[in-house]
């Protein structure tokens, strides 16, 4: 009787295990759930999890939540003890369907795991972003002793570690797979050139690749993409052609990760590859064919590709949008809009923001500003981004400091709040337009809405404040600053310079150098203009030589120009004249204009004579270079040859442009 009624429960587990079976490849899950056993059937179920399981992984495969909640719950109603297997679809279940409350809540529960259980977690936070979580469970599971890890929970681990350019955190993780004796498994390998190279440790890439000792397409893909991405475009095509000789056949793949890392001539010859192996119809291949060409600068090849695909998305628009841009064709970029638009393709937020930066850019900042307005007519809403390239754009042109602030002012009016690149954009903008309170007011704007401080903006505000005239404001900001570069230092030492605290200027180049920051030219030309204010001859000269012989710097015309100054108005102008002979380069206007202003400070006609004439050659159109060589004739009483100067200037049609100041009225 006993066996009878065994052979019974197990037909009809059998039927009701084929049941779910058809439904679930039906994809009708509510049926299936409705048919599980409950009351009369609950020790047929508690005793068999094959159906539950089966369920389970049919909702992780379709996504589906909500179904999954209910076989959930119905496990609970029935009281089905979970051993790790069923623990582990339910939380497989719920990182599939990203709900990572609930698998975490089983996770939480599991009297006992196994690698599936924190690998299968662990990879859901990955999945969605939640990188930091994901490494913190790692380092959790390496407390359990009992864990043997495989080589599905390290390859989500590395993702995070890289995405977070956590590299020591990836370099601890590596140790762990080489204790852990997985170091040569293929697919833990390819996540660890991937994490080196995305934390742009590309030496520790390259070593962990070329110790493989196999490797499948994606270890090469992953090489030629860390490769291309970090700027290595040599290397880049190295590999691409190693893996042919090799006998690898690239993929899609491979063609786009390669294509960014070759030059014009290289990236047609991967275009002739493509046409001769059927990767031409593949819109991700052609997408990156257009990048190519467009970055390259190959507005024909571009054309080429974008006239000749059978489909087009967003980024193939944008992509050829982008090449008319670079290429200074604006216009034709707008027409291409409308045509995108024709086509009943809504350009988005980047296919108008790449258009009116290129106005900016080119100097039609009326055009830009009416297309940044016409984008918004047509409903994109402008985000953080999109406001700080039009800002950044404007603020790169001369022409447009005035339309900078203008869009300034209506970032704020319509609730947009600036960041710290929007400030840094800003900022050249007072600076240029002199616009000392409209500085100070934006300084304030800056401390009120805690805009973060970074080195970026403290080095536009020192400049500011140190072009406007406001030594002291430029120098409370830097001693403030928590970090400083270059750029800080220069600042700070060309506004000393410029406002003759040439002392000033040497003391904060010896703080610097006590700080490790390696001075650039730029720190040069105002330390030179700095000593030639002040008259500091020899220290003028120690610099020089420091400039080329300590830091390997090649003056430039600048530096050369300062050092006949600094000679000049001390002076020694024979020195100067003897310096400018021994030049390596060719003297332009600036260093014989330097020594001219120092020929009339000192009225030494005959070598000012000799100087103009150069001058005169050189810039035959520059009014100015005639009116200094009059006031040198003036300075020396020579007054007939004040009337023969001005006279040359009415003759050759010069007139001299007359001077000009800025105050602010109302800001």
């Amino acid at each position: 009787m006993a066996s009878a009624v065994a052979r019974l429960r197990a037909v009809e587990k059998r039927g009701v295990l084929m049941q779910l079976k058809a439904l679930c490849r039906e994809g009708r899950l509510k049926k299936a759930i409705d048919i599980l056993p409950e009351t009369n059937h609950s020790k047929l179920l508690r005793g068999n999890s094959d159906m539950v399981v089966l369920l389970l992984k049919a909702c992780a495969d379709m996504k589906l939540l909500s179904e999954g909640k209910q076989i959930h719950a119905r496990i609970l109603k029935v009281a089905i003890e979970c051993n790790i297997l069923m623990y582990n679809k339910l939380i497989i279940m719920y990182t599939k369907c990203a709900s990572l409350e609930d698998a975490r809540h089983v996770f939480d529960k599991m009297y006992e795991r196994n690698a599936v259980s924190w690998s299968s977690v662990i990879g859901g936070y990955v999945t969605q972003w939640q990188y930091e979580e994901a490494l913190a469970l790692f380092y959790k599971m390496r407390e359990d002793r009992g864990i043997k890890p495989d080589n599905f929970i390290f390859p989500p681990v590395l993702k995070a570690c890289g995405v977070l350019s956590a590299l020591q955190e990836g370099k601890e993780v590596h140790d762990y797979i080489a204790a852990s004796g997985l170091e040569r498994d293929v697919f833990v390998e390819n996540s660890l050139v991937e994490m080196y190279a995305t934390c742009k440790s590309i030496e520790n890439a390259e070593q962990v690749f070329d110790k493989m000792p196999e490797r499948n397409l994606v270890s090469w893909n992953v090489m030629i993409s860390g490769f291309a991405q970090n700027g290595y475009r040599e290397k880049a095509m190295r590999v691409f052609s190693e893996m042919q000789v090799g006998g690898m056949k690239p993929n899609a793949v491979t063609i786009t990760s390669v294509l960014p890392a070759s030059s014009l001539q290289q990236g047609k010859e991967i275009h002739a590859y493509i046409l001769t192996h059927d990767f031409s119809s593949d819109i991700l291949v052609e997408n990156a064919l257009l990048d190519m060409y467009s970055k390259c600068g190959s507005i024909e090849g571009a054309c080429q590709v974008f006239n000749k695909m059978s489909e087009r998305d967003m980024i193939s628009w944008n992509s050829m949008i982008s090449c008319y841009v670079q290429s200074g064709r604006c216009y034709e970029a707008l027409e291409l809009l409308h045509q995108m638009q024709s086509a009943g393709i809504k350009g988005n937020i980047i296919s108008w923001t790449t258009i009116i930066a290129g106005h900016a850019k080119h100097g039609q900042g009326e055009e830009a500003l009416q297309l940044f307005h016409e984008m918004q007519s047509a409903g994109i809403v402008p985000d953080i981004v999109s406001w700080n390239v039009v800002v950044t754009s404007f603020s790169q042109n001369v022409y447009g400091n005035e339309a900078v602030l203008r869009v300034f002012r209506q970032m704020q009016l319509r609730g947009m709040k600036p960041n710290n690149v929007t400030i840094a954009s800003v900022l050249p903008a007072c600076t240029n337009l002199a616009g000392l309170q409209q500085g100070k007011e934006i300084h304030a704007y800056v401390l009120r809405s805690r805009i973060e401080w970074d080195v970026f903006v403290g080095s536009a505000f020192v400049d500011l404040y140190a072009k406007c005239g406001s030594v002291r404001d430029a120098w409370q900001v830097f001693t403030k600053m928590s970090q400083r570069n270059v750029v800080s230092w220069n600042a700070m030492i060309a506004g000393c310079a410029m406002h003759g605290h040439g002392r000033d200027a040497v003391s904060l180049f010896e703080q610097m150098q006590e700080a490790d920051i390696k001075p650039n030219s730029i720190t040069f030309t105002s330390l030179l203009s700095a000593c030639s204010r002040v008259g500091l001859v020899d220290e003028g000269w120690k610099f020089f030589n420091r400039m080329r012989q300590q830091y390997l710097i090649t003056p430039c015309e600048e530096h050369y120009a300062c050092m006949v100054d600094l000679l000049g108005r001390s002076g020694h102008l024979v020195e100067a004249h003897d310096f400018i002979s021994k030049m390596p380069l060719k003297p332009n206007a600036c260093v014989w204009g330097a020594l001219l202003g120092a020929c009339r400070l000192h009225c030494n006609i005959e070598l000012a004579e000799y100087v103009a004439e150069r001058l005169f050659t050189l810039e035959p159109e520059n009014v100015g270079n005639y009116v200094l060589l009059s006031n040198a004739y003036a300075a020396a009483g020579r007054w007939g040859d004040v009337v023969k100067v001005r006279k040359m200037i009415k003759d050759r049609g010069l007139k001299k442009i007359p001077g000009c100041s800025l105050i602010e009225v109302n800001n």
